[in-house]
């Protein structure tokens, strides 16, 4: 237990400190990008980035989570995954593409969006060869050099943006800094790859059907879940205005940022628990309770926080006079913050257990619900309202609801208990009384980041006093800002040329 511990808690803080960075570098331009374009422009701009990205759900094939659960189980072979993977993702690239722009010319989409689907959907091909080397490190659970891969992405990124911004250049420009800038991460990634295996640049075509096959159920789960994720922005561009695309890209990509926190869970859990799941059963449950109370903890005070400081929040970051309709979509979204965040890590449990045939099946009928749903409600709350985002933002709590209760049944025995039901009740609890504090400090005070922060500070004190928060808890703390390197992370670490044999 202890071993698995401290390689969590080693890589959770590598992430962290790297996310604190990106997080940084986004939010400047959450704040910047809506603002200085317009609701307009970054609807449009929006809309082909949700675009390429329901594209690159194809084109990663479902070879990520794939690689990473076998190469963690087995690292001798990541050469045979890592460079025919390659070759997968290039090809799967070259047809999708060509999908993209049909798709773009049928429905008479603008030249200006043909130029931008260019652009940035080239850059998706240097993302999706990037992410196989982000998958080898999170294998080798040697996750700083995926880190700094990152920050350097997000970073540059953030930099050209800006001054671009400032020097009225349009979308177009800002698409091509994206993909630049995700070009970058793909050479820091080539940079680090060697320290950890020899890469024999070879392919072998007769393992392509196998992997395939292996990938399958990994790609039906991940591509339904984007598209149960983005396909509401794609069917507002068609029955609504680049001005409610624009209103509910806003929120929605401030949405995205504050997943960073199940994602680091993601990414640090998943080959651990994959391990895990054939090594020691007992440890794999116990590890699984307490990531989950984790993400439950702060995924409850995440959500009520952003329901309270939802209109000063938008206001601070895009300004009331062009996004005052977003104020109720980011509410909405807020009410999806705890239950995503929950679904991340037990859906790192039911992967890691060998469920990924069920999770794919679970991903397609949250893909019905919520087309059904979209189909629906954006009509009727573009009719009646004039803001169809609102069912978007509907049909998103529903459909994630709906998956929670799918992804909890298929969760092994004793992975899930009454224990877990309690702190989520406290947590709940707690969040409703933190929340309303927060609501009166913001309302007097006016400074809804200081509102925040007393808001906080009241969550920790329920917690505690409910004992949800406890000694062991504090430990965990305590281990988390040791900088100490434990020899069992040390131990992890395979030489480049054993792991390239």
């Amino acid at each position: 237990m202890k071993e698995s511990n401290y390689i969590i808690l080693n890589n959770a803080k590598v992430l962290l400190i790297a996310q604190i960075i990106t997080w940084a570098s986004s939010f400047v331009l959450i704040m910047l990008l809506p603002r200085y374009l317009g609701a307009d422009e970054y609807g449009h701009l929006y809309f082909v980035i949700s675009l390429t990205m329901l594209g690159a759900m194809v084109v990663d094939l479902g070879l990520g989570n794939f690689f990473v659960k076998e190469i963690a189980r087995d690292r001798s072979k990541v050469n045979e995954f890592f460079m025919n993977g390659i070759g997968l993702r290039a090809v799967a690239w070259v047809a999708v593409m060509a999908g993209l722009f049909l798709y773009v010319w049928v429905m008479g989409y603008s030249q200006e969006t043909f130029t931008l689907l260019f652009i940035l959907g080239f850059g998706k091909l240097f993302e999706m060869i990037a992410d196989l080397g982000h998958r080898v490190f999170q294998s080798f659970e040697r996750l700083v050099y995926r880190s700094i891969a990152l920050v350097v992405q997000q970073v540059s990124l953030a930099i050209i943006a800006v001054a671009m911004i400032f020097a009225g250049y349009g979308i177009v420009w800002i698409a091509a800094a994206m993909t630049f800038s995700v070009l970058l991460n793909f050479l820091a990634c080539f940079y680090f790859l060697p320290r950890l295996v020899v890469l024999k640049f070879r392919m072998q075509l007769s393992t392509w059907l196998g992997i395939l096959r292996g990938g399958l159920p990994f790609l039906v789960a991940s591509f339904f879940s984007f598209v149960y994720f983005r396909i509401d922005v794609v069917m507002l561009s068609s029955m609504a205005s680049n001005r409610v695309v624009g209103w509910y890209g806003a929120p929605y990509k401030l949405f995205d940022t504050l997943m960073f926190f199940p994602s680091i869970m993601f990414v640090v859990v998943f080959p651990v628990f994959s391990r895990l799941w054939k090594e020691s059963k007992e440890e794999f449950i116990q590890s699984a309770r307490r990531a989950l109370d984790l993400t439950l903890i702060v995924g409850v005070f995440a959500g009520f926080s952003l329901i309270v400081l939802a209109r000063p929040v938008i206001d601070f970051l895009f300004g009331l006079r062009q996004y005052a309709p977003s104020v109720i979509l980011l509410q909405g979204l807020a009410v999806c913050i705890p239950l995503v965040y929950a679904n991340f890590v037990i859906g790192a449990v039911d992967t890691s257990s060998d469920k990924q045939k069920e999770i794919s099946v679970v991903a397609i009928i949250a893909t019905v619900i919520n087309i059904g749903l979209n189909l629906w409600m954006i009509p009727f709350f573009q009719k009646s309202y004039g803001n169809g985002a609102i069912g978007a933002m509907i049909a998103t709590t529903i459909t994630e609801i709906c998956v929670m209760v799918m992804d909890i049944y298929l969760l092994p025995k004793g992975c899930f208990s009454a224990e877990n039901v309690l702190l989520a009740e406290k947590s709940v609890a707690a969040g409703i009384v933190a929340g309303a504090i927060l609501w009166y400090a913001e309302s007097n005070l006016h400074l809804w980041y200081i509102s925040g922060i007393i808001g906080a500070v009241v969550y920790a004190v329920l917690l505690v006093a409910a004992k949800v928060l406890t000694k062991r808890e504090w430990e965990i703390a305590k281990s988390f800002l040791k900088t100490r390197r434990s020899t069992a992370f040390a131990s992890q670490h395979v030489p480049a040329d054993a792991a390239g044999k």
